[in-house]
């Protein structure tokens, strides 16, 4: 469920919540419940017009992940930021930056099996993100949107996970107005190096990356 919404004082809001059912039979997470949950809200607003087409942006988001079967137990994501948008009829550029909070646990299933304990499976700490997004109007029935995120620790400027996300969306009129298709891909490469220690002298997970490939029809329901 997707809801989008612009105040009176021009203030854009958007939330989602997704839950997605999965088959998984990991050895690595016998016990792992094959559901888990996607959850977004966005907040944004003008601070300067510069003209019609270019915009200074101040941006809050909340940004959460649970049981992923990738073994990502929790995720939350936190942060304001500033940016800047360029826009006219077919195309948009925004440049973003961000501070806030940044926490991920994982399911203890394989961290425990391959020699870490529920302790050493968490990490929380202050952090920035940078982010460009791209929005291309090819006709009246096609778009395309890129986006490419970096989150980093503050102290050292470390990465702590990189975000590349793509989305072709087709409007139609079929079953209501103003609906459309849609098919996203979107890949998370996480840097897990700071979970690393030796012994057991292997990763706490197996693999440091996840590719959701989403295909979905979306249709507006008016308040």
């Amino acid at each position: 469920m997707y809801v989008k919404n612009t105040t009176a004082s021009n203030i854009n809001i958007f939330a989602k919540f997704e839950a997605f059912l999965d088959y998984d039979k990991d050895h690595l997470d016998p016990d792992h419940i094959p559901v888990w949950f996607d959850g977004l809200i966005d907040i944004d607003g003008a601070i300067y017009s510069i003209n019609d087409k270019n915009l200074l942006k101040w941006y809050v988001v909340f940004d959460n992940k649970q049981n992923t079967v990738s073994c990502i137990e929790r995720e939350i994501r936190q942060h304001v930021g500033l940016g800047y948008e360029y826009k006219n009829d077919t195309f948009s550029l925004a440049t973003n930056a961000y501070l806030g909070f940044y926490y991920i646990e994982m399911d203890d299933d394989t961290p425990v099996n391959r020699g870490y304990t529920r302790q050493d499976s968490d990490d929380g700490e202050a952090s920035n993100a940078i982010e460009v997004e791209l929005k291309y109007t090819i006709n009246k029935e096609w778009s395309l949107y890129l986006k490419a995120k970096r989150y980093m620790a503050n102290a050292g400027f470390a990465t702590l996970e990189d975000n590349l996300e793509s989305l072709v969306t087709y409007k139609t009129d079929f079953l209501t107005q103003n609906s459309s298709l849609n098919l996203k891909v979107k890949y998370v490469k996480y840097d897990l190096d700071r979970f690393y220690r030796d012994p057991p002298g292997v990763p706490i997970l197996p693999f440091d990356n996840e590719t959701l490939i989403q295909a979905y029809y979306s249709m507006p329901i008016e308040f």
